[in-house]
């Protein structure tokens, strides 16, 4: 969908490096480390149930773990552990009994469905809780209690690891919010630059812009969301937050600036095409 101008081979070895050094390369590194570092090892002393029951819980409070700041991020640690461990007691301890199973489901179904009204972090929280559940009529563990101890030290693992990351690079995800925010944009100037060429079919570069229009948004979003909910950040005594605030602002006064004013680029075309301007 985007024009090959936008994409240059020769750039692909510092993308590789900014890619390594960027939050999604350490979050896969992480995920991988928590879920599958206790599992290997509890299955290599002979724990089969154990480390199934940490991984499982590992692994899917792994995916509850949005972006954010250290004040998010634990708020959805302490929420995400005890829905979990709550989740997996109840479905678990009701196995013996087919209808209240199916009463449990259905009601914990509901519960975790409604987290959706505080926030998308939030409705991660349920729909991972209600995925446990499904899974715990899977495993169909003997000791229902057990089995929750487990899937809560599996939640309390990872977490650990995850604040003991934000506390070291408590502004890593502002921080990669921001470059993506400017990497999108530049690729939106040089998308709405392309409209002035005029050997570039306009139909292809006016959808090229608004699919980029769209990515913009969404990360202009995203940074407004991290930079206004962490007051640390917003302090005037904060350098660092500061310098990352000042960054966010003149890159979304750029894109404003740029999307003030529509021109009619076909005439433009028409106007400038005689001058060689183009």
């Amino acid at each position: 969908m985007f024009s090959k101008g936008l994409v240059k081979w020769d750039n692909i070895p510092s993308r590789l490096i900014s890619l390594i050094y960027g939050e999604y390369f350490t979050d896969a590194l992480r995920n991988t480390i928590t879920i599958v570092l206790p599992f290997a090892l509890l299955f290599f002393y002979h724990q089969p149930k154990m480390a199934i029951g940490v991984g499982v819980g590992a692994l899917l409070i792994s995916l509850t773990d949005a972006p954010g700041n250290r004040a998010n991020k634990f708020k959805s640690a302490i929420i995400s552990i005890l829905s979990f461990f709550v989740t997996a007691l109840i479905v678990s301890s009701s196995l013996g009994n087919h209808w209240l199973t199916a009463a449990s489901i259905f009601l914990l179904s509901f519960v975790f469905s409604m987290f959706a009204i505080f926030g998308s972090r939030m409705a991660l929280t349920g729909t991972m809780a209600i995925i446990l559940g499904i899974f715990t009529l899977g495993l169909h563990p003997v000791h229902p209690l057990l089995f929750s101890w487990y899937v809560f030290l599996g939640g309390c693992w990872y977490y650990l690891i995850s604040l003991i990351q934000i506390a070291i690079w408590p502004y890593r995800s502002l921080h990669q919010a921001i470059f993506e925010c400017i990497t999108t944009t530049s690729l939106f100037l040089r998308s709405k630059a392309n409209c002035y060429n005029p050997e570039a079919p306009l139909d292809e570069c006016y959808s090229e812009t608004i699919a980029l229009h769209i990515k913009v948004s969404e990360k202009q979003e995203l940074v407004r969301n991290l930079l206004l909910s962490d007051k640390t950040a917003m302090k005037p005594a904060n350098e660092r937050g500061q310098q990352l605030l000042r960054s966010a602002i003149s890159v979304i006064d750029l894109y404003e600036q740029v999307t003030a004013i529509h021109y009619d680029y076909a005439d433009v075309r028409k106007a400038l095409d005689k001058t060689g301007a183009l």
